[in-house]
Formats: C-alpha cells, sequence, structure tokens
C-alpha cells in the first residue's frame, strides 16, 4: 500500500512527517510542493520541502496549471 499526501505548501514539518510514516512503504506526493499560500513561509522553507523528497525514494506527481 503506498502512503499519498497531495498539497505540500513548502511545510516542512509535513514533509518531514511523511517521509517518517512507514518509510517500507511506497510514498506518492501529489500536486503543490514549493508554492506556499503563506507569505510568511520562507522561500528557503519551500526549496529544503523539495530537496528532502528529491533526496527520498518518493514519487512525484508533477501537475500542470
Amino acid at each position: 500500500m503506498a502512503i499519498i499526501i497531495g498539497d505540500i505548501h513548502g511545510d516542512l514539518s509535513m514533509v518531514r512527517a511523511f517521509l517518517a510514516y512507514k518509510p517500507e512503504a511506497e510514498h506518492v506526493s501529489l500536486g503543490d510542493i514549493v508554492d506556499s499560500r503563506d507569505p510568511l513561509t520562507p522561500f528557503d522553507d519551500e526549496l529544503a520541502c523539495l530537496d528532502l523528497l528529491l533526496d527520498s525514494d518518493t514519487r512525484l506527481v508533477w501537475g500542470i496549471q
């Protein structure tokens, strides 16, 4: 069974919890990773989310607007 998450929006704690949850399972990320809706979220945090996901075995499903 895969662990699936959508719309992270630069939330580092969400990405860390997602990656830590059942690490033996396949992880899939859907939707928005780096476009935070919170103007107080630093862009560096958004990039750190992307780095964590790219450095993991997570499958990323990229969307197009």
